[in-house]
């Protein structure tokens, strides 16, 4: 109804300016007969051209009255009211709470919830051995802060004699990866952060704070001499595994031994209570594996 209430109005509105045109063109009209008349007359004809003067005068000011009552008539507030009724219509739709596919579709993007997924990286040092053999991951996680990991997220990357290569970290989300990527331009640079695929975070194996390396064991050691060493400590006795590493190309190698641990509070236990201990009569260095 808003809407036939506005054309039929807006018509009516053509009409007043329609009228207001003409009556324009004739007072127009009216003006230039009047200065046609106006011309210099003649002395016989002086009272007739100012009576006619004074007529068109009455005339001109009448058409003009005509035409302000025309511009200032009631069609154009009606057509204003009109509009306004309109739009507060087509405006109380566009927010109305009823079903509809216009309202629906308008509103979905602002309730939508992003659901990246899990996005996998792998941290690396810019130079060779940059992560440090003693880091943690609370080191690490602190170096992300803003990337809400937890411990659970993290796995330290070693190589077949345990120096860390890399560390692979499982981001909630995208802009936490990317967040990521922030914290580690504005802490200096000294790492880089790549983008890996979920199977490579699948098949490491995290060691979870549960394995200790010996470092610095005598070659000649034997198992027997390793548990006397560890004695007073909860450990696997079966998982103990031996490797050889050289530090420096200049130095000696020395012998590194990994054993397992039921729990975290075990390792701690044992690196507390046995790191710088001594293996017949060489002292040991202990390092918890992450």
């Amino acid at each position: 109804m808003a809407e036939e209430e506005a054309s039929a109005t807006i018509e009516c509105f053509s009409l007043s300016c329609s009228s207001a045109q003409l009556l324009t063109a004739q007072v127009k009209l009216t003006l230039g007969v009047a200065r046609r008349f106006a011309s210099p007359p003649s002395n016989s004809h002086a009272r007739r051209h100012s009576s006619i003067l004074s007529t068109t005068k009455q005339q001109t000011m009448s058409k003009l009255a005509l035409i302000r009552n025309a511009l200032s008539s009631r069609p154009s507030h009606q057509l204003r009211s009109a509009q306004a009724g309109s739009l507060w219509a087509s405006s109380h739709r566009f927010l109305s709470t009823e079903a509809g596919t216009d309202g629906a579709s308008s509103g979905a993007p602002f309730f939508q919830s992003s659901s990246d997924g899990l996005v996998y990286g792998r941290i690396t040092g810019r130079v060779q051995n940059m992560l440090g053999k003693n880091m943690l991951k609370t080191d690490l996680i602190h170096h992300l802060e803003g990337s809400d990991l937890s411990f659970h997220d993290v796995k330290f990357d070693y190589n077949r004699v345990y120096f860390l290569t890399g560390v692979l970290v499982q981001f909630p989300s995208r802009s936490s990866f990317e967040n990521g990527h922030k914290q580690l331009r504005l802490k200096g640079g000294l790492f880089n952060l790549q983008k890996i695929d979920r199977s490579e975070w699948d098949i490491k194996s995290s060691y979870d704070g549960k394995a200790v390396l010996m470092e610095g064991i005598p070659f000649n050691a034997t198992q027997d001499d390793l548990e006397r060493f560890l004695s007073g400590c909860n450990y696997d006795s079966t998982s103990f595994q031996s490797v050889t590493r050289t530090e420096r190309s200049d130095s000696d190698p020395i012998r590194i031994v990994m054993v397992r641990f039921p729990t975290q509070l075990d390792a701690s236990h044992a690196y507390t209570s046995k790191n710088r201990s001594f293996c017949l009569n060489a002292p040991i260095n202990m390092r918890i594996l992450q």
